[in-house]
């Protein structure tokens, strides 16, 4: 339900934060694709915003998509951003690597 606010909030004043709260809620909709275009815009607009690489990295690791996965994991935790060891297990384990 709050998709119309933020939509109308980034057409008033585009913004990184719109963007990657926008981008978590198509996430947790299932809106992979539109969640990870929110989330490369906000990084656009503030490329030191480490959760958004953690959120963005979130997606590409179901998709498979393992280095891109560990490209924003590596800038997250550049960033100071922590990142959930359980999520990083995982990451490990899919991937078949360590970085």
């Amino acid at each position: 339900q709050a998709l119309p606010d933020y939509n109308r909030a980034i057409e008033l004043k585009p913004h990184y934060y719109g963007y990657a709260i926008r981008g978590y809620v198509y996430g947790v909709k299932g809106l992979v694709n539109m969640a990870l275009a929110d989330f490369t815009k906000a990084i656009e607009l503030n490329p030191d915003f480490g959760m958004v690489y953690y959120n963005r990295a979130n997606l590409y690791l179901p998709k498979k998509e393992y280095d891109r996965c560990w490209e924003d994991v590596k800038k997250a935790q550049s960033l100071g951003y922590p990142i959930d060891p359980k999520f990083l297990e995982r990451l490990k384990k899919e991937s078949g690597r360590d970085a």
